[in-house]
């Protein structure tokens, strides 16, 4: 009996593992704590050097960092007073690490604006989170989704549950800070309901697209924005895409990623692996937005603070309600 082929998700996700485990680790903040030492309180930040420059080049969703809002690309000038410029990776990350509960004062540049941030944050155990939520005061319900690994689908259900019972006017499903993931159909199918077509995948060599359906029942059938990102990629963007096209949702915030490659993993002969595009996950519309992205209805700058984002989002719920 012969092995059935892969599906184009599974050879993402096949191919992703591989490059992941054989590749060297960059340089970022995630260093061990000294032995003997207290040092279990984090930011959430991930750092890399970059001429005199300790650039953010990630930050964990629903760490004190995050809650900041501190985002990628933003610059770190300073810790506890003292100038990074001539600082080294290690140093600026035995800086960040303390006990939990401890207090750090950064001062954050964010590039294009004239004057720095200075910030005061407390250390503290990082616990990865797929999801949060919360009911705005002009009782909106805000559902940040940072992945689509398994158990998030789940935890969106009950999230969504807690919604109806208290009885939220509409719903803003924030995907700006995605990691990946690929249970899409069970995603989907919380907003869509059961089979709807949620995504064509384009392999090289085959005649037929390999189609895949929501695979849930409908959780939300209220009113709904979703919130978009340069960070919403893959399977975010898709679910994007295929709310504004049932006419489940509108779009709000900044272009997306725009990244739907199919990729496996081939190796060099020196061993190394490589990534190679062996076709493209379209959306349900047939559209491929590779190197396109998904544009919002309505764009929102991205220098506005976290909470005018959120509010402004809300306030393109009215329509949808009447």
């Amino acid at each position: 009996m012969h092995p059935r082929p892969l599906t184009h998700i599974a050879l993402l996700l096949l191919g992703l593992a591989w490059l992941i485990a054989a590749a060297p680790n960059p340089a970022h903040g995630d260093v061990p704590p000294a032995a003997g030492t207290d040092q279990s309180g984090r930011l959430g930040l991930t750092l890399i050097k970059s001429g005199t420059n300790l650039t953010i080049t990630d930050v964990t969703p629903g760490s004190p960092a995050f809650r900041a809002g501190i985002d990628t690309g933003d610059i770190l000038t300073s810790i506890d007073g003292t100038d990074t410029a001539g600082m080294t990776l290690t140093n600026a990350v035995q800086r960040l690490h303390g006990p939990v509960g401890a207090p750090v004062q950064l001062q954050i540049h964010v590039p294009g604006q004239n004057t720095d941030t200075n910030l005061s944050l407390t250390r503290a155990i990082l616990v990865p989170t797929d999801i949060d939520q919360c009911v705005l005061d002009s009782n909106i319900g805000v559902l940040a989704v940072y992945d689509f690994y398994l158990p998030a689908p789940g935890q969106i259900k009950n999230a969504l549950a807690s919604f109806q019972q208290q009885q939220v006017t509409g719903v803003v499903l924030d995907l700006r800070h995605f990691r990946g993931g690929v249970a899409l159909p069970a995603v989907a199918g919380l907003f869509l309901g059961p089979n709807k077509l949620v995504s064509l995948g384009h392999s090289q060599g085959r005649t037929n697209p390999d189609k895949v359906y929501s695979n849930q029942p409908q959780a939300w059938a209220g009113p709904l924005i979703v919130l978009t990102g340069s960070r919403t990629a893959g399977s975010a963007e898709i679910l994007a895409a295929d709310l504004k096209y049932y006419g489940r949702a509108r779009l709000t915030g900044q272009k997306t990623a725009g990244y739907d490659n199919i990729r496996t993993v081939q190796k060099r002969p020196d061993g190394t692996p490589f990534l190679v595009t062996v076709g493209t996950t379209h959306t349900a519309a047939d559209e491929d937005i590779d190197g396109q992205g998904v544009i919002p209805d309505v764009t929102l700058s991205p220098t506005l603070s976290n909470e005018e984002t959120l509010t402004q989002a809300a306030a393109l719920l009215e329509p949808l309600k009447k």
